[in-house]
C-alpha cells in the first residue's frame, strides 16, 4: 500500500524542499510524494521521481550503515536528523566512506558559480539542502553562502579550503569557543555537536552517548592523551591543533617526530592512477594543466599540454614520454606540496629530528632539528596568519598552512 508523503504535517502552502521540515515524516518502500523527492535529492545518487522503490531503499540502507544507524531501510526522525546535520553519505556504489575521507581529495579545489563536476557533486552531498546535480548554480551558491554564515566564514559563495575543512569537521576556530566546556557521557548540546564533527565518523546529533564515548577514547589514545572519555581543555586544544577527523585510528601520535604516514589528500591525489596522453580530455586533464602551470585550463590534452608535460618530465628526471602516469603525477604532487610527507606527523616543543628540520626550513628560521621556543613562536605566527588556533602544535592543518606560505 502506498504511503502518501507530500509534505510536512500541517503544510497549507507549496510543499517544502527543506529536509528539516520532514523530521516527523516516516518513509519506507512504497511511499511517494514530495518528501520522497526531498529524501532522494539530499541523499544523492538517485533519480528524483518521488517514488520510494528498491533503488531508494538500497541507498537508504547504505546511508544508514555509513551513519551508524539501524539498517532497516525506513526513514524516520533519526535518519532525517542525520541528513540535516551532515551525516556521512556513502558513494554511489554504496561503500561506507566517511564524509571527511570522501571530501579530502577535493580540499585543494576551489569552486564557485559556474563550476561543475565530481567536486561539486561531493560538496552538494556534504552541505545538504540542495539538489545534487554536479552543477554550481544560483541555488548551490545560495546554500554555500548560508553555510558560510552558519560557520562564521566570509559569505562570498566560493568554496575554498576553509569551507572544505568546515565540511570535513576541521574548522578549528569553531572549537576554540568550547575550550572551557567539559563534556562526558550523556552531555548534550552544541558543544557535543562540535566534538562529534571534529572526531568524525559519528552522527552529529548533539548527544554524548556510548558511540561518541568509544570514538573519543579511541581518539584520545591515538593523540597520546589520558583515555578517560572526558573532554576538557587539553582535549579541545589537541582537537584544534591536530584536527583528528579522518578516523580515530588515523596517524596522530603525540611523540616527537611521530613516524605515522601522511594523512589527507591533495587536488592531484584522485588522479594518481589515471593515465593521460595526447587526445585525453576531462577533469583529470584540467587538474594536470593547473599543476603544470603556463597552460590554458581547457581540459583538452593537445600539443601545448604534451610539450609542457615533456618539459616537466625532463626537469623532474623521469622518462620524457609525454604520457602522464603515476610517476608524473607523483612528481607534480611533490612539487606542489613539498611538505606532504610530513602531514601526518605531530610536532610540538621538545620534538627533534628531520621533520623539525623540514619545518624550520619552511618557516625560514635556523634549522637545527630541535623544536624549541623560537620554533614554537614561528609556528604560532604561521597559525595566526592562516587563521588557525595558535596552539604551537604542528599537525596536518598547520603543515598545510606553512606549505601554502612557502609559495
Amino acid at each position: 500500500m502506498t504511503t502518501p508523503a507530500t509534505g510536512p504535517a500541517g503544510s497549507a502552502h507549496a510543499p517544502s524542499t527543506d529536509p528539516a521540515d520532514y523530521v516527523n515524516v516516516t518513509l519506507r518502500r512504497g511511499s511517494s510524494g514530495t518528501a520522497v523527492k526531498v529524501l532522494q535529492r539530499v541523499i544523492g545518487g538517485l533519480t528524483l521521481d518521488g517514488e520510494y522503490g528498491p533503488a531508494t531503499e538500497k541507498r537508504v540502507r547504505a546511508y544508514q550503515k555509513s551513519a551508524g544507524l539501524t539498517v532497516n531501510g525506513v526513514v524516520d526522525s533519526r535518519v532525517w536528523k542525520a541528513l540535516v546535520n551532515g551525516g556521512a553519505v556513502p558513494s554511489g556504489s554504496g561503500s561506507s566512506t566517511s564524509t571527511s575521507t570522501s571530501l579530502a581529495k577535493y580540499a585543494g579545489t576551489v569552486l564557485r558559480r559556474g563550476s561543475s563536476g565530481a567536486a561539486v557533486t561531493a560538496m552538494q552531498r556534504a552541505i545538504g539542502r540542495v539538489a545534487v546535480d554536479g552543477a554550481f548554480g544560483p541555488a548551490t551558491e545560495k546554500r554555500v553562502r548560508a553555510y558560510q554564515k552558519a560557520q562564521g566564514l566570509p559569505q562570498n559563495g566560493v568554496v575554498d579550503s576553509r569551507v572544505w575543512k568546515a565540511l570535513m569537521g576541521q574548522s578549528t576556530a569553531s572549537l576554540s569557543k568550547y575550550s572551557g566546556v567539559t563534556l562526558r557521557l550523556w552531555s548534550r548540546g552544541e558543544a557535543v555537536k562540535a566534538l562529534q564533527r571534529a572526531l568524525g565518523g559519528l552522527v552529529v546529533d548533539g548527544s554524548f552517548g556510548p558511540q561518541t564515548l568509544a570514538r573519543l577514547k579511541a581518539w584520545q589514545k591515538s593523540a597520546g592523551l589520558a583515555v578517560d572519555g572526558v573532554v576538557n581543555a587539553k582535549d579541545w586544544k589537541a582537537l584544534a591543533g591536530s584536527s583528528s577527523t579522518s578516523s580515530a585510528t588515523s596517524s596522530s601520535s603525540s611523540s616527537s617526530s611521530s613516524s605515522s604516514s601522511s594523512s589527507g589528500g591533495t587536488s592531484l591525489s584522485a588522479y594518481l592512477g589515471t593515465t593521460l596522453r595526447r587526445g585525453s580530455s576531462g577533469a583529470a586533464v584540467k587538474a594536470l594543466q593547473r599543476a603544470l602551470g603556463g597552460l590554458g585550463v581547457d581540459g583538452h590534452f593537445g600539443p601545448a599540454t604534451q610539450a609542457r608535460v615533456v618539459s616537466f618530465q625532463r626537469s623532474a628526471g623521469i622518462s620524457a614520454t609525454g604520457v602522464v602516469t603515476r610517476s608524473t603525477w607523483t612528481a607534480l604532487e611533490r612539487r606542489a606540496h613539498p611538505l606532504k610527507a610530513y602531514w601526518g606527523k605531530v610536532l610540538r616543543r621538545g620534538s627533534h629530528g628531520s621533520a623539525v628540520t623540514a619545518l624550520q626550513r619552511a618557516l625560514r628560521i635556523t634549522a637545527d632539528g630541535s623544536f624549541g621556543p623560537k620554533t614554537e613562536a614561528a609556528v604560532k605566527a604561521a597559525q595566526r596568519s592562516a587563521h588557525l588556533a595558535q596552539t604551537g602544535v604542528v599537525a596536518t592543518l598547520t603543515w598545510k598552512a606553512v606549505e601554502a606560505q612557502m609559495r
